[in-house]
């Protein structure tokens, strides 16, 4: 196993875009606040157009009722509270359409708390039974990665956002998926794989904000 180098911190770019000599677990926690931007506006969508649809049948108000005070919890960031609830939820209700919201909503809570394993098996659990929603599962994907990179497990980060990209190509996150595969790859110490995700980016986005960054971070590792 090749040993982690120390690296130095520099500035961030605008993108927020760290290659592979900036120092990994600063860029994660300065970053934690963006990493499911987009699934918590999906989550706030989904529940919307959940509690203004018509039901009848009880259990679907019931279950909308409990995600949507699950939400309101999370946005006011009390994340114990709202795992509470999505776990009510998915005790009670599992098989609803709002047991998938709260598989999600459960997900990023324990992710917002610094509890990664926990954060890591809810989204397996929305992979694994629900998965009715491409973007949710890609992000899916690209959290159980940003929980591995938390915990230093590298490796295992690179292969999540790799299978993020590749699953779901056309996820508008694959680019950024890529670029943070190879930064994960690279502090692994597998350059061969950081080197093949720059290459998927440039070759299948270069027209991507992050396919200059590749492109550079690339390059650096040839000094290497």
């Amino acid at each position: 196993m090749v040993a982690k180098k120390r690296i130095r911190k520099h500035d961030l770019k605008e993108d927020h875009f760290v290659t592979a000599a900036f120092q990994l677990s600063s860029y994660v926690r300065e970053h934690k606040n963006i990493f499911f931007i987009a699934i918590a506006g999906l989550v706030v969508l989904l529940i919307a157009l959940t509690m203004f649809t018509s039901s009848r049948s009880h259990k679907q108000e019931s279950a909308a009722r409990i995600v949507g005070e699950a939400n309101i919890l999370y946005q006011k960031g009390d994340y114990q509270a709202a795992i509470q609830r999505c776990q009510t939820l998915l005790d009670q209700f599992s098989n609803t359409q709002q047991a998938s919201i709260a598989v999600i909503l459960l997900a990023d809570s324990h992710f917002k708390l610094g509890q990664y394993q926990d954060a890591i098996s809810a989204y397996n659990i929305y992979i694994e039974k629900y998965h009715r929603d491409k973007l949710f599962e890609a992000s899916s994907l690209t959290g159980i990665a940003a929980c591995h990179e938390y915990l230093d497990q590298f490796a295992d980060a690179g292969e999540f956002y790799m299978r993020a990209a590749e699953e779901f190509p056309e996820f508008y996150g694959a680019p950024e998926s890529l670029l943070n595969a190879g930064r994960c790859f690279s502090a692994s110490g597998n350059n061969d794989r950081a080197r093949a995700a720059y290459s998927s980016l440039t070759s299948n986005y270069p027209d991507s904000r992050y396919a200059k960054d590749a492109i550079i971070a690339s390059a650096e590792l040839g000094k290497i």
